[in-house]
């Protein structure tokens, strides 16, 4: 089954990451990680850990940052205040 999911769909999988990072870190590309999902050595399931954690934090920064900046410019949602009914 994950024969099958490999050769049909991992064309599909899109690098997250901008290239710049993966040269400059020495990290896998998501085709090659998605091929080799089981690091053969410590340094290299910490490496891979790295990568996740980075990965997982930029994601996590990204949406961060898109919420605030909706909340920025959100105007939000002014209500009708029936005058007879406010206090003076």
């Amino acid at each position: 089954m994950v024969d099958y999911a490999l050769t049909h769909y991992l064309a599909r999988v899109e690098e997250t990451l901008p290239p710049l990072f993966l040269l400059k870190l020495a990290w896998w590309s998501a085709n090659r990680r998605a091929k080799h999902p089981l690091p053969d050595s410590i340094p290299t399931w910490k490496t891979a850990r790295r990568r996740l954690v980075f990965e997982e934090f930029v994601l996590l920064q990204t949406l961060l940052a898109l919420r605030r900046r909706a909340t920025a410019t959100s105007q939000g949602h002014q209500f009708k205040v029936d005058p007879t009914l406010a206090k003076t």
